[in-house]
């Protein structure tokens, strides 16, 4: 019970203190540098009981959905685009997974989820269901987030002159 509630106590607190400090992604990014800080030390760690895994799965599918809007004016715009932004992207990523599980030996199945365009907590929620290396997949998607989101702002800005 003691590893379990230090596991839990460490990931809390660091990703309380990631978002304070505004890190991008900070609850999920700040909770799994440390907890994974903590194991790599030696520390106690224990696993997250599946009822409680399943318990945060069903909140995230709460959060996400909450969030979705819905216009009906606005989707015959967004429909076709987003339909064909999806496919292409879904392409690009299958490519980029080959070349992933090329330099990095793993299977094909975790290059690509590792190298999908998709939210970091909902693509390591799929990617645990599965199975599959979802720390591996998780820490490709850290770097991924943060990568991007201190790269976009200065590429639009580089870009709009």
């Amino acid at each position: 019970m003691t590893a379990w509630l230090t596991t839990v106590g460490v990931g809390v607190a660091a990703g309380w203190l990631a978002l304070w400090l505004g890190v991008p992604a900070g609850g999920l990014v700040g909770s799994m540098v440390a907890v994974a800080a903590l194991r790599l030390a030696g520390g106690p760690v224990r696993e997250v009981p599946m009822r409680a895994r399943q318990a945060v799965q069903v909140l995230v599918g709460v959060i996400v959905a909450v969030s979705a809007t819905w216009h009906p004016e606005v989707a015959p715009r967004v429909v076709v685009p987003a339909l064909v932004l999806t496919t292409y992207l879904m392409g690009v990523s299958a490519v980029a997974a080959w070349g992933v599980a090329s330099l990095t030996r793993w299977p094909w199945p975790i290059a690509f989820l590792s190298s999908a365009p998709a939210g970091l907590t909902e693509i390591s929620i799929a990617a645990d269901d599965m199975g599959l290396d979802a720390p591996s997949i998780a820490s490709l998607h850290v770097v991924r987030v943060v990568t991007v989101i201190a790269c976009v702002p200065w590429l639009v800005a580089w870009a709009a002159g």
